[in-house]
């Protein structure tokens, strides 16, 4: 897959993103406070969240361990272990925190969010292994340093 094929490939998944947009402004997702059993089958709002958020984990974590042994980029392997410590804490540390315990969520949207996690995952994943060209000065560049100030001070975990 070359760059051209990712981006075209993201455009895409922008697009769709946009035409979801307006019908999700007029529907309340049904988990949280708003469950509703029209949905579909019911599970535990906790194994739901943990069974949406965990392929995030899991893909990053096999590019990270690629990208460490086919082509050793420090910038990607930092990117993709903040992506991982991003995802750790909503896969892992917000479920088992989350005082949810008798709320319940559709499996419908389970499978929605594990499909978006999947194919967001992998865009990122596979460009980090196989597109990234950084060098080790985009460390201590403007760009990088703001976000990663951003990443740490608006970030989730206070």
């Amino acid at each position: 897959m070359t760059l051209s094929n990712i981006n075209l490939i993201s455009i895409i998944w922008i697009l769709i993103a946009l035409l979801l947009l307006p019908i999700q402004l007029k529907i309340t997702a049904p988990y949280g406070r708003h469950t509703n059993k029209n949905w579909g089958f019911l599970i535990p709002n906790k194994l739901g969240w943990f069974l949406m958020e965990i392929p995030s984990l899991l893909i990053m974590i096999f590019f990270c361990y690629k990208t460490y042994y086919e082509n050793n980029n420090n910038v990607s392997i930092f990117l993709m272990s903040c992506w991982i410590l991003h995802y750790f804490n909503r896969a892992i540390i917000f479920p088992l925190r989350t005082k949810t315990a008798d709320k319940k969520m559709p499996v419908s949207i389970v499978f929605s969010a594990i499909f978006f996690n999947y194919v967001n995952a992998f865009l990122n994943g596979y460009f980090f292994l196989n597109l990234a060209n950084y060098s080790t000065q985009h460390f201590s560049s403007p760009v990088f340093l703001i976000g990663l100030i951003l990443f740490f001070n608006w970030h989730d975990y206070q």
